[in-house]
């Protein structure tokens, strides 16, 4: 707040949801919340270290695979992912939508159950 109690927002301190979240459903909801969230942890924007979307990737991009590791530790979309897994079980992420494209390769092992246990066998 200012010193007249209206609120103001710093830059890089915002989330902007449009109306395409408004139409989501389910875990799709939590993911894209956790996927925000991940951008505001670790340095920040122009260190070249940041959690980024990397090349503009996310889920539904053909080359989500494909990302460095680097890329990976450093993509929020990948972030975001691993917390829901983790919190929901691939059971429960593998019919989003998002991931129709890569449903193969949340499909094998490892896998995580619904009460967080990762399952390797």
């Amino acid at each position: 707040m200012d010193d007249k109690g209206k609120p103001y927002k710093l830059p890089g301190q915002s989330v902007f949801l449009t109306s395409k979240f408004a139409r989501k459903t389910g875990f799709d909801i939590h993911w894209t919340v956790l996927h925000e969230m991940a951008h505001f942890v670790g340095p920040r924007a122009g260190t070249g270290i940041e959690i980024d979307d990397h090349n503009g990737t996310y889920a539904t991009s053909p080359n989500f695979l494909q990302l460095t590791k680097f890329q990976k530790l450093h993509n929020a979309e990948v972030i975001s992912l691993f917390m829901l897994e983790a919190c929901v079980g691939t059971a429960n992420i593998v019919p989003l939508q998002d991931l129709a494209l890569h449903r193969a390769h949340y499909e094998g092992f490892p896998t995580v159950s619904a009460t967080g246990d990762f399952v390797t066998s």
